[in-house]
């Protein structure tokens, strides 16, 4: 689950700026004041790691319907000179990482009892984008990762792109030692003074990896990377070479390789009373491919996980398409399509019933959306003016001149019609023929509900709908993050679904929940409210009580204008 987004000169913010995100996260604030920017923060973020592309104005999640205009259009100011920074944090556990990576960590431990591994709740990766004035191109210059809140490994490149190397490694996090390390550092390290070869953990691949790879000169100024305020004290600079797919940014699916036999003639004799001329020493607890391994998982593998995370991203434009009255779903899984709407309509012609029974239970319950609607799939065959069995028909000669009239018309080819049945008359609809409300909030319907676990980020859901079937949206959110494995962010204007979530909370708090309502917690919601202030975008994030209430104040008054006019 992703659990913050931070953005530096991105389109309006200029000066950094940081959203806390929840189970359901609701984006408030004035119109273009910037709400929309941070889910296409993620949707750019999402084309960067899958494509490479750095520059694109059409996306795979956004489709035709977000236009990105390219990386100068989306600097802030499209001043060249500044730097585009990202930061995306996000809740893993060690246990995602791949089983080489974890036999790794397991085998470079000696004693049995410290092979428990400590979990990792949390993984924060953070980017730095500038623009080349030579190439007249952008590039990735930096990418730093955090593990449960610590500097783990940062990557650098010069605004050229050459020499990109892993210039910094915080060899004594624990993500390189086992719980039993971190609280035995100081006595670990005095054994390892004293020669006690037996009592060596991975604080051997503190020494390997300092004695390789350090740079016994300062790094150039324009690869030296910030270390955060909350780095180890001992974070080493380092200076080793990895192949980039773009600027700072590695080929993701490939583990890092290095030349064992460049690397060993190159450092030989920096590691006190050792010779590596024979190859690397055997008594050594990690071989130089767990070297490898190690630094693959701490760079790529929290990489590999954003990739995945923001591959769940499902985006929901604010207007959504009616399908054609003929309407013919593609044979071709397109993401893309859903940032119209469409892709909606695609899974309801291709899925199971059970999608459709699903979609039916919110459309019709008089306590969900009580639209009046069902969905209704007709399997429709057709046959063409000139079709030998249409001219049978018509003749009346039918069973004479087929001797299995059954099986002509199983050969027939089918396809799922996808029909709006009217409960009040009993009228099947295409979506062209009901209230605009209705065909905006069947897409978000399907969204929430479809099978596939991840993250969906929506503009606008209670677009064309009433106060009613809005606040009955809040319960379609909550009832859909109940595994834990859903996730929604929605720019909105809808007080009534925030209401609805606020009394949720409310409720299950004074043991009052309606029978068959689903509960909440303060930790289900995040309330962000966006506002520019002259050139600045600010960001206020509301903190809930477990009254279902506010700890503060909305900012100028937001919904305070139904207070105005009664008033």
């Amino acid at each position: 689950m992703l659990t913050s987004v931070e953005l530096e000169n991105f389109k309006g913010i200029s000066e950094r700026v940081r959203i806390e995100l929840r189970p359901v996260t609701l984006l408030f604030g004035p119109n273009s004041a910037g709400k929309s920017t941070f889910l296409q923060a993620l949707v750019y973020l999402r084309e960067i790691l899958n494509t490479y592309n750095i520059d694109p104005d059409t996306t795979e999640a956004g489709g035709g319907a977000v236009d990105l205009g390219g990386f100068r259009n989306l600097l802030h100011m499209h001043d060249t000179s500044r730097r585009m920074r990202f930061s995306v944090s996000f809740e893993r556990s060690i246990g995602s990482l791949s089983q080489r990576e974890n036999e790794i960590l397991t085998k470079a431990i000696k004693h049995e009892e410290n092979r428990a591994i400590i979990p990792f709740q949390s993984w924060e990766v953070e980017f730095e984008l500038a623009w080349q004035p030579l190439g007249g191109a952008p590039t990735i210059t930096r990418i730093v990762v955090r593990a449960n809140n610590s500097h783990l490994a940062t990557v650098s490149a010069p605004v050229d792109g050459k020499s990109v190397i892993i210039s910094e490694l915080n060899l004594l996090h624990p993500f390189f030692m086992t719980a039993s390390d971190v609280e035995r550092v100081e006595e670990w390290e005095a054994e390892q003074k004293e020669g006690n070869k037996d009592a060596l953990s991975m604080l051997d691949f503190e020494q390997i990896v300092t004695e390789l790879f350090s740079t016994p000169d300062p790094i150039p100024t324009n690869l030296t990377a910030e270390i955060s305020s909350n780095a180890a004290p001992r974070t080493s600079a380092l200076r080793i070479p990895i192949r980039s797919a773009v600027g700072a940014l590695p080929r993701i699916s490939e583990p890092f390789t290095f030349d064992e036999d460049k690397i060993l003639s190159t450092f030989e004799g920096r590691i006190p009373n050792l010779s590596l001329r024979d190859g690397w020493p055997e008594h050594l607890p990690i071989s130089f491919d767990d070297v490898q391994d190690l630094l693959t998982g701490a760079i790529l593998t929290p990489l590999r996980e954003l990739r995945a995370e923001l591959n769940s991203l499902l985006y929901l434009g604010p207007l959504r398409e009616f399908p054609a009255r003929q309407f013919f779903s593609p044979r071709t899984k397109d993401s893309a399509r859903w940032a119209s709407g469409l892709g909606a309509w695609d899974l309801l012609h291709k899925n199971s019933a059970l999608l459709i029974e699903e979609v039916n239970k919110w459309l019709q319950d008089p306590d969900r959306l009580n639209t009046g609607y069902s969905l209704k799939v007709n399997a429709v065959k057709e046959l063409s003016a000139d079709h030998e069995l249409l001219i049978s028909i018509e003749k009346g000669s039918l069973y004479d001149d087929f001797e299995n009239v059954a099986d002509e018309f199983r050969k027939l080819p089918e396809r799922k019609e996808v029909l709006l049945l009217d409960h009040s008359t009993g009228a099947e609809l295409v979506s062209h023929d009901i209230g605009t409300g209705i065909s905006q909030v069947l897409p978000v319907v399907v969204a929430a509900l479809q099978s596939d676990l991840g993250f969906v980020a929506i503009e606008q859901p209670e677009l064309h709908i009433h106060p009613a079937m809005q606040v009955a949206l809040g319960d379609l959110f909550l009832h859909e993050i109940r595994n834990g494995e859903k996730q929604f962010l929605l720019e909105t204007h809808s007080e009534h679904l925030m209401l609805r979530i606020l009394r949720r909370i409310r409720e299950t708090n004074t043991r009052q929940l309606p029978p068959g309502a689903v509960g909440a917690s303060v930790g289900d919601m995040s309330v962000v409210y966006v506002e520019g202030e002259g050139a600045q975008v600010k960001i206020h994030q509301l903190r809930i009580t477990e009254d279902g209430d506010f700890q503060d104040r909305w900012p100028k008054g937001f919904f305070s204008e139904r207070a105005k006019e009664l008033f």
